[in-house]
């Protein structure tokens, strides 16, 4: 009955979206993405009412684990208000993590800088109340806080961190794994696939708030989800990516590859839309 919630959460984000929107237009809420579009930006922050409402439902419907279902409401929360903070206050002279840590380190916090302290702060705390041993702890404090950023990274252009979502998500269960912890992604869920035409369709960025929440999201889950050799393996494979992302583009990697580019462009507008960068 927990996979009711999805109708729950598509409705209340259905509802919210066009307000939040005009919201966030007569703030001034707006940035220019790899176009040169000015179009809203920190939509995804629809996600957290759409979640709230979920969750809500399904600890009425007592058919789930209640700590888990606060615990990843805590999470979305926590790091959500780290995202609108970067979304509507930060800016981008400094950019990647090496950036952001060399700033904190030479004297100045910057809002990214703020983020992925709060995003580490987040998935250590989290670990701690999912963990049973030190190095579970250590592993899944990685998994949540690098999924938390990797998800960011995808969020370039229109629908790649929606799509590489539902691929990791897809994968995992694929392995025959998380099916116990699906719920946990439900009330999410049911939020992205009625925000997706926006996203899709280059009509406004989820921002930070968007793909932070995604990202810690599938980070509590497969941390739950997987054996330790796995978790072992993701983390260190995240860990891979972020060092290539400090150098390379993604953006760049996946134009060179037809089959990637394919999936890519696949239902968005083409060089409409996406986060600047």
């Amino acid at each position: 009955m927990t996979i009711a919630v999805i109708p729950v959460t598509f409705l209340v984000t259905f509802v919210f979206l066009p307000y939040l929107t005009f919201m966030l237009r007569s703030a001034g809420a707006v940035r220019k993405n790899f176009m040169g579009e000015n179009i809203p930006a920190g939509i995804g922050i629809v996600f957290i009412p759409s979640i709230i409402a979920g969750i809500a439902v399904m600890l009425f419907l007592d058919e789930a684990d209640k700590k888990l279902l606060l615990l990843n409401l805590m999470g979305i929360t926590v790091i959500g208000f780290a995202g609108i903070v970067d979304d509507l206050l930060g800016n981008r002279d400094t950019l990647g993590f090496k950036g952001h840590m060399k700033s904190l380190f030479e004297g100045t916090l910057t809002t990214g800088g703020f983020k992925a302290l709060m995003g580490g702060l987040t998935a250590s705390v989290i670990s701690l109340f999912i963990s049973q041993t030190v190095v579970q702890w250590i592993l899944n404090a990685l998994i949540i806080a690098l999924f938390t950023n990797m998800l960011n990274l995808m969020d370039l252009r229109p629908g790649r961190a929606i799509k590489f979502f539902f691929l990791v998500w897809g994968v995992s269960l694929a392995a025959g794994m998380g099916s116990a912890y699906c719920y946990l992604l439900f009330p999410l869920t049911g939020s992205i696939l009625a925000y997706m035409p926006v996203d899709f369709k280059g009509k406004g960025m989820m921002g930070d708030v968007g793909s932070n929440i995604l990202g810690i999201s599938m980070g509590i889950y497969f941390s739950l989800a997987a054996g330790i050799t796995a978790k072992g393996w993701t983390a260190a494979a995240l860990i891979l990516i972020h060092l290539f992302a400090e150098k390379y583009s993604f953006t760049d990697l996946i134009n060179r590859n037809r089959l990637l580019r394919f999936i890519d462009g696949l239902g968005t507008v083409n060089g409409k839309g996406g986060r600047a960068g």
